[in-house]
């Protein structure tokens, strides 16, 4: 092989080990594949999940605030694994946009830890945004939007803001869920 033959393929080499180093980093940081990877992590570390739908400050701006919990539903196991197939792998093209929306959450997930500490997910279906922890709120990655509606609506709770908030007050009893309620339909994307 000639030297200028041999400079050729190490120029090759050097770019293909280029390329293939930015891909996968760049798949590593898919926008919200970072939110998903939290999302099922505090998943699988919760020793139980509660999903609560509750009034938020801005339904009666004018009241001095006191959350009311509507209704709360404490997730069986097997509802536990039907969340987790609420939120499927982000494809590219599921860009996550900016929300023009005040955020109002109506409903959130309880994540209760071993240490006894809770993890709370806020989710407004309103606008469509989620807030994780006291961390930044994103906007809910479309691919989980409809799984993450039909879910909470399967365990009983109602994701339509103004019928949420004229429910009775906070002395209602929590929602019984039916029998394979919570179970999300499977997301053949993600398997």
């Amino acid at each position: 092989m000639t030297p200028r033959r041999k400079k050729a393929f190490v120029v090759v080499g050097i770019v293909a080990a280029v390329v293939l180093a930015c891909l996968t980093v760049s798949f590593r940081y898919i926008p919200g594949s970072e939110l998903r990877r939290q999302v099922l992590s505090e998943i699988k570390n919760a020793k139980s999940i509660k999903v609560v739908e509750h009034s938020d400050r801005f339904d009666r701006p004018e009241d001095v605030y006191r959350e009311r919990i509507i209704r709360s539903v404490d997730l069986t196991p097997i509802q536990i694994s039907g969340l987790r197939s609420v939120f499927p792998r982000i494809p590219f093209s599921d860009i996550i946009t900016e929300s023009m929306c005040v955020f109002s959450p109506h409903h959130r997930l309880e994540l209760a830890k071993s240490d006894g500490s809770t993890f709370i997910i806020e989710i407004c279906f309103q606008c469509g945004q989620i807030s994780l922890g006291k961390g930044d709120i994103q906007q809910i990655p479309d691919v989980w939007n409809e799984p993450l509606r039909v879910f909470v609506t399967s365990l009983g709770l109602d994701v339509d803001v103004k019928k949420a908030t004229q429910l009775p007050d906070a002395t209602s009893p929590s929602v019984k869920p039916t029998a394979g309620a919570g179970v999300a339909p499977s997301v053949a994307s993600d398997h």
